[in-house]
C-alpha cells in the first residue's frame, strides 16, 4: 500500500515540482521557497485547487504570489476571529455554570436527572470525569482534591470544558432550562436558534483552529438562517464564511472588541482589494455598515469595555 504513495520531496523539490511539471509562475523563487519552508506545501495545495484546469494544470494567469496572498488573507481572518470566539465561549459557560448551579447545587450536572437526554447524559459525565483526571495537575483540580475530595463544582469544571463540551452540555439540558439560560443571557432569539448557533460556532472554531480553508467555500455546518426586522440580513448566504462572522457579532457580549473587529476586517478587506470578498467569502454589499448593527445585537448583559 506505501508503494502507491507518492515520494517526499525536498523543498527545493516541491517548487522545481510547481514551476515545472505545474506550469505555475512564480515570480520570485527566493522568497516562494522561504514561504515553503514555512508552510506545509499540503496545507497551501487546498487554495490550488481552484486554479487547476482538467490535466492538473494551472490557469496562465495565476502565480505563486497570488495564491499565497488568498492563503494570508484566510490566516489573518481567522486571527481577527479568534478574540471574539474565546468572548464568546467564556459568556456561554457563565450563563449556563450560574443558572444550572444556582437552580441545581454545585454538582447539579452529576445527576442524570437534571437533564433531557439520558444516555447522552451519562456520555456527558464520562467526559467531565476524563477532564478532571487529564487535569490532575491544574491549580484548580489540585484545590478540589485537597479541600473537597475531588468534587469539582459546575463553575469550576466548565473552565476545563472546551466549547464543544459546553455546547453539548446545553443541548441535552431541560427545554425549561435552555428557555431559562436563553432569557436570561440573551435576547432577541430562541432557544432553538441559541442552541444552533452555538453548534455552528463550535464548528467554526474547528475549522479555524485547524487553518481549514474559509475562502470560497461551502460550509458543511450551518447555522440556522437569522431574521429580523430591526437589522439587515438580506441576501446572507449561510454556508458562506461571512454568516459565521455575523453569527459571532450577535453573539458577542463585548461591543469594544466587536467594533474593534470590524475595523480589522475593514483593514483586511482595504488592503485585498483585488480580492472579491462578497464573491468568495459571502460579505454583504454594505456589510461595513449592517456588522455595526448587528454588534451585540442579541445580549441582554453587554459588556461596553
Amino acid at each position: 500500500m506505501q508503494n502507491n504513495l507518492k515520494k517526499p520531496l525536498t523543498y527545493e523539490q516541491q517548487l522545481e515540482h510547481l514551476i515545472v511539471d505545474k506550469k505555475l509562475n512564480v515570480k520570485n523563487r527566493d522568497n516562494a521557497l522561504l514561504i515553503l519552508k514555512h508552510n506545509n506545501y499540503y496545507r497551501l495545495s487546498g487554495y490550488m485547487i481552484d486554479f487547476l484546469d482538467k490535466d492538473d494544470i494551472f490557469f496562465k494567469n495565476i502565480t505563486f504570489e497570488k495564491i499565497f496572498n488568498i492563503y494570508t488573507i484566510d490566516k489573518e481572518m481567522r486571527s481577527i476571529l479568534f478574540a471574539l470566539i474565546n468572548d464568546i465561549e467564556v459568556y456561554f459557560k457563565t450563563q449556563i455554570a450560574n443558572y444550572f448551579t444556582l437552580k441545581y447545587g454545585p454538582l447539579g450536572h452529576r445527576d442524570p436527572n437534571n437533564f433531557m437526554k439520558y444516555e447522552e447524559t451519562i456520555n456527558l459525565l464520562k467526559v467531565c470525569n476524563d477532564i478532571k483526571e487529564r487535569n490532575r495537575s491544574s491549580l484548580i483540580v489540585k484545590h478540589h482534591f485537597k479541600k473537597y475530595d475531588g468534587c469539582v463544582p459546575l463553575w469550576a469544571m466548565v473552565e476545563l470544558m472546551s466549547l464543544g463540551n459546553i455546547s453539548k452540555f446545553y443541548s441535552i439540558m431541560k427545554t425549561t432550562d435552555k428557555k431559562a439560560v436563553c432569557k436570561l443571557g440573551f435576547k432577541n432569539l430562541t432557544y432553538k436558534q441559541l442552541e444552533s448557533f452555538y453548534h455552528s460556532i463550535v464548528y467554526f472554531r474547528n475549522e479555524c483552529c485547524h487553518y481549514k480553508r474559509l475562502y470560497d467555500i461551502d460550509h458543511t455546518i450551518i447555522p440556522k438562517e437569522y431574521r429580523s426586522n430591526e437589522i439587515n440580513l438580506e441576501g446572507i448566504d449561510y454556508k458562506r464564511t461571512y454568516s459565521f462572522i455575523v453569527i459571532l457579532l450577535l453573539l458577542n457580549p463585548n461591543k469594544k472588541l466587536g467594533e474593534k473587529t470590524i475595523y480589522s476586517l475593514k483593514k483586511l478587506v482595504n488592503k485585498n482589494r483585488n480580492i472579491d470578498f462578497c464573491d468568495k467569502y459571502g460579505f454583504q454589499k454594505e456589510w461595513f455598515s449592517n456588522l455595526f448593527a448587528i454588534n451585540g445585537y442579541c445580549i441582554s448583559n453587554e459588556n461596553p469595555s
